[in-house]
């Protein structure tokens, strides 16, 4: 029986999941996560009834039954207490975790049906048991597991301070553990030849062909979109972080652009396929999307609604979507700096909160503010809302197009608090 033969079987199949499945044919990746999730719990559900009504027939013929196993939910905040934080170490220029995460315990965000044993109920209070790995699979039955870290724990910090500078090359971010994608082999929209080099401690990017650029000779791709994968901050690493609530946090400042539109971004929850992430795109003109990339398309996160005054992308000087973001910034009247390159040479700082199946809560602030604004908030009312969950944790910096400037002060630390003390301990995860 497939997954929508399922669901109609038990009157779920509604007209959502049909356009679901109509767009995203053939393949359970690509449904919608909202379908994926539905599916996925209702299959759990019924495992879990067939479950129940197999022990009852074994009791009824004098069969033996399964002890101690009744449907529960799990304590979050336990889950959340668990952690096994030990190190102290304050956070350094460079910060690049190797060790490998292994699947765990406790349970991920968004699953509907459980088992209890004795083992797993202990872990939940933060006990560790010996017997615990060889029932956490049978106890969990959606999705993985993971320990989420504590809060207010440093994940990754790289101000670039540690370095020298070097000179304009395309293999400068081998010196961070950072990796290329390409079109071929990582499924990248496309890959250009992004010149970086490290100076007065900021990462100097240029994908544009400038006076200075010794590699505009036409022999390169330039002005094309670029990723990088940050590789200390893999799916093993950051998939527990990913699991609770997290802030990302990081400096930018453009300095010209082949037009309005280009921009550069730290993308998140990036998929081990490499065709979805999240991503805020602030643009050198002043203009914004916060939005998810799911398999070839763009789905906003955000929602023109004036009473919100959360929508990001707003670009009616009128203010009917909402105030434009180069009014909250730099106080421009968008209808008369709309084709202006507004953002260079502004230092700007962009932080992102996420919210575990939610999405994120970008903030913004430029280096003449004291405090962040409010930027945008995952929307019910916008279609992004529903393509959040996918099996995605990594983080990657995009390079948006024909587009140079400075990336500086990349800090990741668990909840939403401000940033932790120099002295706050490193996020160490579970084995």
């Amino acid at each position: 029986m497939t997954e929508l033969q399922l669901l109609e079987a038990i009157g779920m199949l509604d007209e959502k999941t049909v356009l679901d499945a109509e767009q995203f044919p053939a393949k359970e990746k690509m449904l919608s996560p909202r379908t994926v999730r539905l599916t996925r719990q209702i299959s759990a559900i019924a495992a879990c009834l067939l479950l129940f009504c197999g022990t009852a027939l074994a009791l009824r013929t004098g069969g033996s039954k399964i002890a101690d196993r009744e449907p529960t939910a799990p304590d979050m905040a336990a889950t959340e207490a668990a952690g096994g934080m030990t190190a102290t170490s304050s956070p350094s220029s460079h910060n690049a975790p190797s060790e490998a995460l292994q699947d765990s315990v406790i349970t991920t965000a968004g699953a509907t049906a459980y088992t209890t044993t004795a083992a797993t109920t202990a872990v939940m209070t933060g006990a560790t048991t010996g017997a615990m790995t060889t029932t956490v699979a049978e106890s969990f039955p959606i999705g993985g597991s993971v320990i989420l870290p504590p809060e207010a724990v440093w994940v990754y910090a790289e101000d670039f301070n540690s370095y020298g500078d070097t000179p304009l090359a395309l293999d400068t971010l081998d010196l961070l553990g950072w990796t290329k994608l390409t079109a071929d082999g990582d499924n990248a929209y496309s890959e250009s030849d992004v010149a970086f080099a490290l100076r007065g401690g900021r990462l100097y990017f240029d994908n544009l062909d400038t006076a200075e650029d010794t590699f505009g000779d036409g022999t390169l791709t330039r002005g094309k979109d670029a990723y990088y994968t940050i590789d200390p901050l893999n799916d093993d690493y950051m998939k527990p972080v990913v699991s609770g609530k997290y802030t990302l946090q990081y400096d930018l400042e453009y300095v010209g652009a082949a037009n309005v539109k280009r921009y550069a971004a730290l993308i998140t929850e990036f998929s081990d396929d490499r065709q979805c992430y999240h991503s805020f795109h602030l643009r050198i003109g002043g203009t914004s999307n916060h939005q998810i990339h799911y398999y070839g398309a763009w789905k906003d996160c955000s929602y023109p609604d004036p009473a919100t005054d959360l929508n990001p992308a707003a670009a009616d000087p009128t203010g009917a979507e909402g105030t434009p973001l180069l009014q909250k910034l730099l106080g421009k009247d968008i209808a008369l700096h709309g084709d202006d390159m507004n953002l260079a040479n502004v230092r700007l700082t962009v932080r992102l909160q996420w919210e575990p199946w939610v999405g994120h809560h970008v903030y913004v602030k430029t280096a003449a503010m004291t405090n962040f604004i409010k930027v945008s908030a995952p929307d019910p009312r916008a279609v992004g809302t529903q393509y959040v969950g996918w099996d995605g944790y990594a983080a990657a910096l995009k390079i948006g197009g024909a587009i140079e400037g400075y990336l500086d002060n990349i800090f990741i630390w668990t909840g939403w608090g401000e940033q932790p003390s120099a002295s706050a301990e490193w996020y160490q995860p579970v084995p």
